[in-house]
């Protein structure tokens, strides 16, 4: 099988497996003084693949998608997107036994193809407001290392954590009826209203997080997300991009990044990377908002050249659902049957416009968490999580 494996990445297996159809590209974006966010000659970044592993039942209960371990777990169905692929990617709840993943297949398939193995987790994320203390930090991460230590205990490596949301959910949720996933709002009891509003205790808490699972997975990279939709960014050419949602106080980016950075210093924690989720849904917010005709990647390319002048690696988190058409606007069809297809346009304008703003991350994250695409692969099947990764990682940078 290892053979097998090393002709898929040296491209020998690769020849008519596909049958890979260019998208209709948009317009690249740009305002014009945009600038070059990425310096020199062009190169591809570095690829990390992670399709969406676990949805929602009818009945509302936690299910693994039907052909996400037949499909991950098996290269032959994804030979292109092999061959480039440098990392995997987990949502560290899809290990969890009731999900019955065969993890030693998955610790397999990253060994043969000299992947580098990362997980996705929720840090402080899944804390109930009202048990929020200062143990939050490394509680949240001794439930988390339950997880982590079963990959482990089936030989593999933990290359990469990145927390997800763990700082901006929490303080969101202060801030509007109903939080962004949907939960209930939850009412701090009386001597506790100010503990979530509190940024600094938040990110202290992070750092104890940090800390236990590197206590345990020393040779782990650090990586944080946060939708940039939560910040207010000041893009090159000094354009505004507030906060999407106008019930959040400001957060300039950059002061966030310093706040971040400045913690973990003082913690003794190193953050390796941000990574950036506002994809090409996000954009097309910021396109509406600014009453533009061409997708605006002015908010993205801004946060690169932030994470980079840091010395962040910085990743760019390529995600679509199909549910915004191509005239930048909010489809009312939400049972689309060419919801796949959407999304994989979506993806390839998202990438035109970056590449047209020569916006060029460390990075390119190829991952799902969405109802669309609604199949995993095989790659040669136009539409699926594969075919659209196959497809923008084949593209030049």
């Amino acid at each position: 099988m290892k053979a097998l494996h090393r002709l898929i990445r040296t491209g020998l297996l690769c020849a008519g497996a596909l049958a890979l159809h260019a998208a209709d590209a948009m317009p690249p974006a740009s305002p014009a003084s945009m600038g070059r966010a990425h310096p020199g000659p062009p190169r591809k970044p570095e690829a990390v693949i992670c399709p969406r592993a676990v949805i929602d039942s009818p009945d509302g209960t936690k299910v693994l998608r039907q052909d996400f371990a037949t499909v991950f777990s098996d290269p032959i169905q994804w030979p292109e997107t092999f061959r480039m692929t440098n990392a995997v990617k987990f949502y560290v709840t899809a290990l969890a036994p009731v999900f019955g993943l065969d993890l030693a297949r998955f610790v397999k398939m990253a060994s043969d193809g000299g992947f580098r193995a990362e997980f996705e987790t929720g840090g402080l994320r899944p804390e109930n407001a009202a048990d929020f203390n200062d143990r939050t930090g490394e509680k949240q991460a001794l439930k988390e290392l339950i997880h982590l230590r079963r990959w482990a205990e089936a030989g593999g490596k933990v290359d990469r954590i990145t927390t997800d949301h763990a700082i901006m959910h929490q303080l969101a949720m202060n801030h509007r009826d109903k939080n962004y996933f949907n939960h209930k709002t939850v009412k701090l009891p009386p001597g506790k209203e100010h503990l979530r509003f509190d940024r600094a205790a938040l990110l202290e808490e992070l750092m104890d997080y940090f800390l236990t699972i590197k206590a345990e997975f020393p040779d782990a990279k650090l990586g944080v997300i946060e939708s940039l939709g939560y910040f207010h960014v000041t893009g090159e050419s000094g354009m505004d991009y507030p906060t999407t949602d106008k019930r959040l106080p400001r957060w300039d980016f950059t002061e966030f990044l310093d706040a971040l950075l400045t913690t973990a210093s003082r913690s003794g924690v190193k953050i390796d990377g941000f990574d950036i989720d506002f994809s090409h849904s996000g954009s097309a917010f910021d396109t509406r908002r600014n009453k533009g005709r061409q997708l605006d990647v002015g908010r993205v390319a801004a946060a690169v050249q932030a994470c980079r002048k840091r010395g962040l690696e910085v990743g760019i988190i390529f995600n679509d659902d199909g549910g915004t058409g191509p005239d930048f606007r909010v489809s009312k069809s939400m049972t689309d049957p060419g919801r796949n297809r959407i999304s994989a346009d979506n993806l390839h304008a998202f990438q035109m416009a970056l590449e047209g703003n020569q916006v060029l991350p460390d990075r390119i994250i190829m991952q799902s968490w969405s109802d669309y695409p609604d199949l995993t692969g095989p790659e040669s099947k136009p539409g699926t999580f594969f075919h659209t990764a196959a497809k923008l990682l084949n593209a030049p940078p």
